[in-house]
Parts: structure tokens; sequence; C-alpha cells
């Protein structure tokens, strides 16, 4: 072999395992990034849905401890002491 002709043969190794290489560094990137913006995502539905939910008991709670209150309210007001005849 010609120096050349190794120069040509390393020259189209170092491409292949360059391009073989950048390959899997973009597909372990793109891996990671996917990863994390689907934690990203998850975590943010998550936080969502939780503090949807908290306001939803939170109202049905005062909306049942108003309700109480006015329940205590009228019959307290109902009870009248009877008079003497």
């Amino acid at each position: 072999m010609t120096a050349v002709t190794t120069a040509v043969i390393a020259a189209v190794i170092a491409a292949v395992i360059a391009e073989v290489i950048a390959e899997v560094i973009a597909e372990v990137i793109a891996e990671v990034i996917a990863a994390v913006i689907a934690a990203v995502i998850a975590a943010v539905i998550a936080a969502v849905t939780t503090a949807v939910i908290a306001a939803v008991i939170a109202a049905i709670i005062a909306a049942a401890t108003h309700q109480q209150h006015t329940s205590n309210s009228k019959t307290s007001l109902s009870i009248r002491p009877q008079s003497s005849p």
C-alpha cells in the first residue's frame, strides 16, 4: 500500500467512527432531553392537578361549613322559650 492509500483508508475509517460517535451522542442527548421534558411536563401536570383538587376540596369544605353555620343559626333562632300561661 502506498502512503496515499493508507491516508485515504485512515480518513474513511476516521469519518465513519466520527459519524457513529456523533449519532450515539445525538441519540443520548435526545433521550436525555426527552426524559427531562417528560419529567417537567409530568411535574407541572401533577402540580396543577393537585392545586385544582385542593381548591375543589376547599370549596366543598367551605360550602359545607357555611351550610352548617346557616343551619345552626336557623335552629338557634327557631328555639324560643315557651311563656308560662
